[in-house]
C-alpha cells in the first residue's frame, strides 16, 4: 500500500490500533488538531491540552472580530489618503464623493486611492469634472425655479386649523395657490 502523506499513514496505524484493542483514535486526532493550531504559542498555551484549547477558541475568536475590524480600517485609510489628494487640488472629499455618486461614476474607495497614488493625472481629470459639476449644481439650485404645489409642514397645520394665531411667525412660508 502506498500513502502519500505521513498523516495518512498515521491516521490508519491509528485505526489498526483501535481494532487491536487500543481505543480513542479521534481524540488523538482532536488534540493533534488544537495542538497544531497552537503550535507558535509561548508555554504552556501550546503543550498543556486544556490550556491550549481555550487559546485557540480566543485565537479563532480575535481572527473573527478583525476580519471585521481590517474592513474598517481599510476603508479608513482609503478615505484619509483620497482627502489628502484632494487637499493637493484644493477640494474637500464629501462634495467630491457626491458628485461622484450624483454623476453615476462608479468607482469606489479602493478604486479612487489606487487612481489617486498610481495615477495622479487620471485622478486630477476627474477632480477637475467634479468642481465643474459641483459649480454646476450649485448655480442650477440657486435659480431653479420653485416648484409648484410645496407645502411646508407649518403650512399644512395652517389649513387643518391646528395652527391658530393671529399672526403667522416668520418661519412659516406660504405660497399661493390658484
Amino acid at each position: 500500500m502506498v500513502f502519500l502523506s505521513r498523516q495518512v499513514y498515521g491516521r490508519l496505524h491509528r485505526l489498526r490500533k483501535m481494532h487491536e484493542g487500543i481505543t480513542h483514535p479521534d481524540r488523538t486526532n482532536k488534540k493533534n488538531f488544537i495542538f497544531r493550531m497552537t503550535w507558535h504559542f509561548y508555554g504552556r498555551r501550546r503543550n498543556c491540552y486544556t490550556i491550549a484549547i481555550r487559546a485557540a477558541q480566543k485565537m479563532l475568536q480575535r481572527a473573527s472580530k478583525n476580519r471585521h475590524q481590517k474592513k474598517i480600517n481599510m476603508k479608513a485609510l482609503w478615505v484619509q489618503r483620497i482627502t489628502a489628494a484632494l487637499q493637493e487640488h484644493q477640494f474637500e472629499y464629501t462634495p467630491f464623493m457626491s458628485v461622484l455618486s450624483e454623476a453615476d461614476v462608479q468607482l469606489n474607495r479602493k478604486v479612487l486611492h489606487d487612481i489617486c497614488i498610481y495615477e495622479p493625472r487620471t485622478f486630477q481629470s476627474l477632480v477637475e469634472f467634479a468642481k465643474q459639476r459641483y459649480n454646476e449644481m450649485g448655480l442650477y439650485d440657486a435659480v431653479a425655479p420653485v416648484p409648484p404645489g410645496i407645502m411646508t409642514r407649518s403650512m399644512s397645520w395652517y389649513k387643518k386649523g391646528l395652527f391658530t394665531g393671529s399672526a403667522l411667525p416668520d418661519w412659516c412660508v406660504l405660497y399661493i395657490w390658484s
